[in-house]
């Protein structure tokens, strides 16, 4: 299935992309309006995700467009307009659904779901053909009973199949409706190989028959063929190639992933990773990935070993403004009794927002009373919160702070703190926060000629946010990116080392177990202990060299044919010895 996602916001479409090839589906994206018309008229598209906000041409505009050109395709308003108003036109004009944003992906998903199944002629959610069964909702792929393991294109590409079961398809078809847009329609390669390691074949003695000795005692032998004596693994690092994925991952030195499947602990250095319907990161069979917990955007690794969850269910708390600073210039020649105003927009313990109004008025050359504000209706009490006065130099240099209300200065000259704000109306908590006059040493509020203009404002508070993105650093440590702006970290990816690698047991799919033989796994952080360090949003390729193999093979082939022509003249020798005999 080929979705077009038209979202403005970068992040947020990356964000769904991702979630959605996670779920099998072909994904394009559009930030433009015009780009997305256009796409939108000229592609097979089974589904539109359709923001309203879009550049150039909006999401309204856009939806009557495609409505107006009798398209059939299922569109999907996902917008941050929320109006009674809103969602009426456009369910009039044509869209299907309307989600407002912020939103659960675990019910856009199953929107998406459910306008596919209307929107396509009845298709069961268990596909049959033969004894080959495919589970589109468990996503689960069975052959004669026994389970299939595939890669998310693979099992894409075989739901497609077997959807068009008894039909010709072209690679056109498949590619239009497996790959999206940025497949290079040029290559014969669909699928990568994903870090399989090479394995050396080691020979040894089969029998020998002794025939003797020699003259001088040594023993005269026949061989009589050989056995493979071990098949060891080639551990060598392969080469890291960057895909762009947040959630592939690359081991470069010495380690192994950590997962967990119903119980049971394997190793890879696979790391095409992706994220289940319940924000675990796992591997491609289902394995959950093993790390270490945050507690509160801190990694703590005493709490010992747990599987990784990072999904866009992660909330960012929010964060109650305890300091905030303004970088303004008051006009020097400004007239007396001149006022200046600067809004600054805080945040409360429940994360609500408060806009304060931060006044100046100037008395005298050098001198300007302040006085900040809070809008009457946001608290029960007053709604001033503190005044006072500013003295400068003959240089625009702030020298004395002086407050008469609401806050306190330690010395003639510093920075404002203890400014309170007491009975907020939403219920939050009382706060206080400081008002920062300086930068380290360096005044930010100066008095030269010039209009009274603000630079910049900074607070340290914000509102709740939601997960929209997170990256993996070389220390293992995932870092989510959050719609409030902030990031936190959201755990550490753990790596194993063994004392003999040679010595773990292939067990398929990429995954190892520890034997005896291999010695129990010593598990740690990446970066530490002799572990390899971690590159995200990139791949450990094969480390299977194809132009040396192919010269193997060849070498081989050639050995063989020797071999061959060396029978072939011994077995002609016979037959002419057996033929002089019967003559």
């Amino acid at each position: 299935m080929r979705i077009l996602i038209a979202e403005e916001d970068p992040a947020l479409a990356n964000f769904v992309r991702k979630r959605l090839e996670s779920e099998h589906y072909a994904v394009d994206i559009s930030h433009e309006g015009d780009l997305a018309k256009s796409m939108a008229c000229e592609m097979n598209y089974d589904l539109v995700v359709l923001d309203l906000n879009l550049a150039q041409a909006d999401g309204v505009a856009i939806l009557r467009h495609l409505r107006a050109k009798k398209t059939s395709m299922p569109i999907l308003v996902l917008t941050g307009r929320n109006r009674v108003e809103d969602r009426v036109e456009c369910l009039d004009l044509g869209a299907d659904d309307y989600m407002s944003k912020p939103f659960s992906f675990a019910e856009l998903s199953a929107r998406i779901r459910a306008l596919l199944r209307r929107s396509h002629l009845p298709v069961a959610s268990v596909l049959n053909v033969i004894d080959l069964k495919l589970d589109r909702v468990e996503r689960r792929v069975e052959r004669a009973g026994k389970r299939i393991e595939l890669t998310s294109k693979e099992f894409g590409l075989l739901e497609y199949l077997m959807l068009n079961a008894g039909r010709r398809v072209t690679r056109a078809m498949i590619i239009e409706h497996v790959w999206n847009l940025s497949f290079d329609t040029c290559t014969n390669v669909v699928d990568v190989y994903v870090n399989y390691k090479n394995v050396r074949v080691s020979f040894g003695d089969l029998f020998y028959a002794n025939l003797g000795t020699t003259g001088s005692g040594d023993p005269v032998q026949l061989g009589a063929g050989v056995q493979v004596g071990s098949m060891p693994g080639m551990f060598t690092q392969g080469s890291v190639e960057s895909t762009g994925v947040s959630t592939d991952v690359a081991i470069q030195g010495e380690g192994f992933f950590v997962v967990q499947k119903n119980g049971a602990t394997d190793y890879t250095r696979a790391g095409n990773f992706a994220i289940d319907k319940n924000n675990f990161l796992v591997t491609q069979d289902g394995a959950q990935v093993m790390g270490y917990p945050a507690v509160s955007g801190t990694v703590t690794p005493s709490l010992g070993l747990s599987p990784l969850q990072l999904g866009a269910g992660t909330i960012s708390p929010p964060t109650a403004t305890g300091s905030l600073q303004i970088s303004a210039n008051l006009d020097a020649g400004a007239a007396i009794g001149n006022t200046f105003s600067t809004p600054v927009t805080i945040f409360d313990s429940l994360g609500t927002s408060h806009v304060l109004t931060f006044d100046f008025a100037k008395t005298a050359a050098g001198s300007w009373n302040y006085s900040v504000g809070i809008p009457a209706g946001d608290v029960s009490g007053s709604a001033t919160l503190a005044s006072g006065s500013l003295t400068f130099d003959g240089t625009g240099k702030l020298t004395a702070v002086t407050p008469t209300a609401g806050g306190s200065v330690s010395g003639a000259v510093g920075n404002l703190t203890g400014i309170a704000i007491n009975g907020l109306a939403d219920g939050a908590a009382d706060m206080t926060f400081d008002w920062n006059f300086f930068n380290g040493t360096v005044p930010v509020i100066t008095q030269v000629a010039g209009a009274s203009s603000t630079s910049s404002t900074q607070q340290g508070g914000s509102a709740s946010g939601t997960l929209v993105n997170f990256s993996i650093g070389s220390d293992g440590t995932v870092t989510g990116s959050f719609s409030n702006g902030r990031t936190a970290a959201l755990g550490q990816i753990a790596l194993a080392e063994f004392g003999d690698v040679q010595g773990l047991q292939r067990i398929g799919s990429n995954l190892f177990t520890e034997t005896l033989a291999s010695g129990q796994a010593v598990v740690g952080s990446p970066g530490t202990g002799g572990r390899g360090s971690l590159s995200g949003g990139a791949l450990e390729l094969s480390n299977v060299d194809i132009a040396t193999e192919f010269a193997n093979l060849i070498v081989a082939q050639r050995a063989f044919e020797a071999n061959a022509k060396a029978v072939t003249t011994f077995d002609q020798i016979t037959q002419d010895t057996i033929n002089l005999k019967q003559g």
